[in-house]
């Protein structure tokens, strides 16, 4: 019978004859493209604290957020294949682990981007195409689909992962051969597991370069990094400094873009405890790898507002005291429980508070692009404020809000006690010993 309407049969979808993979060999091979996406996730994470480059923070920032999400698509369509959700998160393959180990022993900003951008992505990227080649695009929909949106966000991260390389080796000394050097290195051992998805012919024979690693687990830098352009400060105030102008609502403006501005420091801090805090379900993850990519978007929001007012933002230190802080006094529970709840829980009162702030800029300052980004930044930290809740009042404190808050003070208090060390001259050293600033001011107190 001829078909009436050629070309429009089974909704557009054609080769629908071919002879794609199994339920379980598709299954199988989705595990080892969720695995790669979430150890990207966590290397970017474990590097984000320490890598000096102010851009490639950001790119980290973003690609982890995307990466958890890559994940989170293939784990789900994997649960869909007959699989326990709880499976995919083991290696799929000893020698994935081995590669992906390596990895993240980059010593610095290029042999991280190197790894990552120039040999482990594209790989990637080769092995999504491959599958979608591979499975029947009719039985199959739904892995199809799902591999067409990674595939579109990893050729995006790419391309301009590799660009900010090529900009990072052209301006240091004997870069162009440590990258190469490096990109060797992770090759041989992506060759070593036969490609991402395995079936890569092996080179025989071929001894694999020493390893970095000594087969225990990766010990993740502790310290802020910030490049050349900035000097750096733990305690807050010299970091939001504001000449005065004889208008406190146009000084409690550009303190406000300020206080945006240095959330890199409370963003760090998400993305070591992801790093430090083991054993979690993988939704803890992926809800700090979206908080993350959050604060360091309102680290953007902050220079971007700097930057419109004509405002250079290497004028005032670079604060890193919420993660100094953090890391010396708490443990990574504690450190999520006062800035989940001792910080933003506490700033959905009003007032003062987030909507506080957006009501400052959109009402006193008549500020249209900080109104927005207040606007946008009370949202985000509506959704924390649930992260706090499910993360540390339900699961650390069995739902015991008042454990929790009590939890939280402690923190704070300890936080206090840490940052007088650096009072000078009677100066409050963290804003959190007066608790908020004034209300003429917009309460621009942040973290």
């Amino acid at each position: 019978m001829a078909e009436p309407f050629p070309g429009f049969r089974f909704a557009g979808i054609e080769d629908v004859e071919r002879l794609g993979y199994g339920v379980e060999e598709n299954a199988r091979r989705l595990h080892r493209l969720a695995y790669i996406e979430r150890q990207l996730m966590f290397t970017a994470a474990g590097h984000l604290l320490s890598i000096p480059d102010w851009e490639s923070k950001h790119l980290l920032a973003r690609h982890l957020y995307e990466d958890a999400e890559h994940h989170e698509m293939l784990r789900t369509r994997i649960s869909e294949l007959r699989r326990s959700e709880k499976s995919v998160d083991a290696s799929p393959d000893d020698r994935l682990t081995a590669l992906m180990d390596e990895v993240i022993r980059a010593e610095d900003a290029i042999e991280l981007l190197t790894g990552v951008y120039s040999v482990i992505k594209p790989a990637l990227i080769a092995a999504y195409k491959a599958h979608l080649a591979a499975i029947n695009p009719l039985v199959d929909y739904p892995t199809g689909r799902t591999l067409r949106a990674l595939l579109a966000e990893e050729e995006e991260q790419t391309a301009l992962g590799q660009r900010y390389l090529s900009e990072l080796v052209s301006r240091a000394d004997e870069a162009q051969a440590r990258s190469a050097t490096w990109a060797a290195h992770v090759e041989a051992y992506l060759d070593a597991a036969g490609g991402i998805a395995g079936d890569a012919a092996r080179s025989a024979d071929v001894a694999l370069p020493a390893a970095r690693s000594d087969g225990q687990p990766w010990v993740m830098p502790q310290q802020s990094g910030r490049d050349a352009r900035f000097r750096s400060s733990v305690p807050k105030p010299p970091t939001v400094f504001v000449p005065e102008r004889g208008d406190t609502v146009r000084e409690g403006l550009e303190q406000m873009m300020w206080v945006r501005f240095h959330e890199m420091s409370p963003a760090e801090t998400v993305a070591a405890i992801m790093t430090l805090e083991k054993g979690h379900p993988w939704g803890f993850y992926r809800d700090l790898a979206r908080h993350c990519w959050d604060e360091v978007r309102h680290s953007a929001f902050g220079q971007a507002a700097l930057q419109a007012e004509g405002i250079d933002i290497t004028s005032n230190p670079n604060w890193t005291g919420f993660a100094t802080m953090c890391l010396s006094e708490l443990n990574p529970i504690e450190a999520y429980t006062h800035l989940t709840v001792a910080i933003e829980q506490a700033a959905m009162k009003y007032p003062p508070g987030k909507r506080q702030e957006y009501e400052f800029c959109r009402d006193k300052a008549q500020h249209a692009l900080m109104a927005l980004y207040q606007d946008y930044d009370w949202a985000d930290e509506v959704l924390h404020s649930h992260f706090g809740q499910e993360w540390i009042v339900k699961r650390e404190y069995g739902g015991d809000r008042r454990a929790a808050i009590a939890a939280g003070e402690s923190t704070m208090d300890r936080r206090i006690g840490f940052m007088a060390q650096f009072s000078t001259d009677g100066a409050v050293p963290d804003p959190y010993a007066g608790r908020r600033g004034t209300p003429d001011k917009g309460t621009a107190s942040g973290y």
